[in-house]
């Protein structure tokens, strides 16, 4: 499991367990973000500087579109250190009266509906473990898989908390951490 060690205005560092540092680093003018692994350390005053050790290593880039503010980079420097915004919606309103309640979601509450209507809490980070990765999938919305397998894992509430299930580990619960 990594642990945040620093969220600047766009960028994001965490420390892996290995000991090993991860940093995410927006290069605006080529409209790309660099992950970085730190062997050494110093993410967290990397962030703030934006100078590079001569150990760190490049260890994915990801190419953002150039309509995409700070909010947006931010969010995904944030993602790719193991970071993920978890939103606790509320139905108040539905179809059938089974659809409302309160549920946790990897993304916030749309626009009100005739039919549809409900808020949510503005979102919490939490942490992402190591075997997981957040994907957009076909239809355009988030979705939690295993790296390994690239199976995809169900996301639900858990004792009121929000957890990952994962079939390849028998349908446990991993409740997630605050990041």
């Amino acid at each position: 499991m990594k642990k945040i060690i620093s969220t600047s205005y766009d960028t994001a560092a965490a420390v892996c367990e290995d000991g090993s540092e991860v940093i995410a680093i927006p290069v605006y003018e080529d409209n790309r973000i660099e992950l970085y692994r730190l062997p050494t350390g110093g993410a967290a005053s990397v962030a703030g500087l934006l100078t590079l050790p001569d150990d760190a290593e490049r260890i994915s880039t990801y190419d953002f579109d150039e309509g995409w503010d700070s909010e947006d980079v931010s969010a995904k420097c944030r993602e790719m250190v193991g970071i993920i915004r978890v939103y606790k919606v509320t139905v108040t309103h539905a179809y059938m009266i089974s659809e409302t309640g309160t549920r946790y979601s990897l993304t916030p509450w749309g626009d009100d509906t005739e039919v549809y209507k409900g808020y949510d809490d503005g979102g919490m980070d939490y942490l992402l473990p190591d075997d997981y990765e957040l994907l957009e999938c076909k239809g355009g919305g988030l979705e939690i898989y295993r790296k390994d397998t690239g199976e995809h894992v169900l996301f639900e509430s858990w004792n009121g908390r929000p957890a990952l299930v994962d079939m390849t580990l028998k349908g446990k619960h991993l409740i997630l951490k605050k990041a």
